[in-house]
């Protein structure tokens, strides 16, 4: 499985292991809307191991923001490597999403003991 769920100080993680790509985006959303509960209000995506990102892995996190800023939920991204956030700058979607260095970072920024 492309996708890995923890929970860090109440925080949903899901991290991605290898692709968010065209192959992998399908099931990753489909873990992912599986495995988010209506009471989950804070939702993490760690990028630290992700080697590629697409425009449909870049709609999985849309996805995520979208659903909870409507729901007044927090979503951020977190751990995202350099050749990712390059992605993320050229779109202009570094402005979109709240990007957080570390876990650690988030946990602090959501107010959330550590």
């Amino acid at each position: 499985m492309p996708v890995r769920k923890k929970e860090v100080h109440g925080i949903v993680v899901f991290a991605i292991d290898g692709n968010l790509d065209f192959t992998e985006s399908p099931k990753t959303k489909q873990f992912i809307d599986k495995n988010l509960l209506p009471s989950d209000r804070f939702v993490l995506l760690d990028l630290a191991n992700c080697d590629r990102l697409d425009s449909v892995g870049m709609g999985v996190a849309i996805s995520l923001h979208k659903r909870y800023r409507l729901s007044g939920g927090s979503f951020a991204l977190v751990n995202v490597p350099s050749h990712i956030m390059r992605i993320f700058a050229v779109t202009n979607l570094d402005r979109v999403f709240t990007i957080y260095p570390t876990e650690a970072d988030a946990v602090s920024a959501f107010g959330l003991t550590k």
